[in-house]
């Protein structure tokens, strides 16, 4: 009996010993997030915008890199000058980051944006894509729909219009907080519902990336003076809410964001 007994404990040792190890071996491992339904980080959605004349809370800047499945910006090269600067260096993807917040590991990112010669003569953070061929300057300063395209006019471009996914992701990535976009839908500010959008260069509105229900030319605050009347959303600028961030939305034109301009000729040298 005491014999039984005695082989049924190291047996019983062995097991518990066993698992044990399997234990530690489990707890070294990484875990796949992908596996584990681990959700990806969101942006936070913005506040109420900034109105011209004062009054609103002004923008959440929340970006967020990447896009698509997986997809990191890269790591953006160095600036301006005479010589031409190197591409950016691909960023690692991390899986559905921006296109889903549950998703497969992702794969390398798009390379980052490269201040070049192409660009040099619209200044040192000018961004050649060489997709389209064009040059982007992100304006950093926030200004009204119809003030952002006027300044951007006056450095020789307009604000971005997109035609391509890719072009969208490039944009974005180039500056990845809330700007406008150069299209509205030709309506006032006092108009309700949505109108026809087109670029402001004329090129056809094939390509879009709107967010769920929009555009919906909502109601909105008018501001300072008002008077009582009603204003609605008809200029489309990237955001930082939605189903992810970098999709489109409309706004009220009169708030103030930030911008991209655009250059269509470039002289390549």
């Amino acid at each position: 009996m005491s014999r039984r007994t005695g082989s049924f404990s190291r047996a019983a040792l062995t097991v518990i010993v066993g698992l044990s190890s399997f234990g530690a071996a489990c707890g070294g491992m990484s875990r796949d997030p992908n596996l584990f339904s681990s959700s990806a980080p969101q942006a936070s959605s913005s506040s109420a915008g900034v109105f011209a004349a004062g009054g609103e809370p002004s923008l959440a800047i929340a970006g967020a890199t990447g896009y698509g499945a997986g997809a990191a910006s890269g790591s953006p090269a160095s600036s301006g000058g005479s010589n031409p600067a190197s591409a950016g260096s691909p960023g690692a993807g991390t899986g559905g980051g921006i296109e889903s917040t549950v998703g497969p590991a992702g794969a390398a990112g798009q390379a980052g944006a490269a201040a070049s010669a192409e660009c040099a003569q619209y200044g040192a953070e000018a961004t050649y894509f060489a997709m389209t061929g064009h040059c982007y300057l992100a304006v950093h300063t926030t200004n009204t729909y119809a003030t952002a395209q006027t300044e951007c006019a006056a450095l020789g471009a307009h604000l971005v219009t997109i035609a391509s996914e890719a072009e969208d992701r490039f944009v974005w990535n180039l500056s990845p907080s809330e700007h406008w976009l150069g299209a509205s839908d030709g309506k006032g500010p006092n108009e309700q519902r949505p109108g026809t959008y087109a670029w402001v260069d004329g090129e056809p509105f094939d390509y879009h990336a709107w967010s769920s229900s929009q555009p919906d030319a909502s109601e909105t605050d008018c501001g300072m003076n008002s008077a009582g009347k009603k204003c609605y959303e008809h200029c489309a600028f990237h955001w930082t809410g939605g189903d992810r961030p970098g999709q489109w939305n409309d706004r009220f034109c009169l708030h103030t964001i930030e911008s991209i301009c655009e250059w269509d000729s470039v002289n390549l040298r």
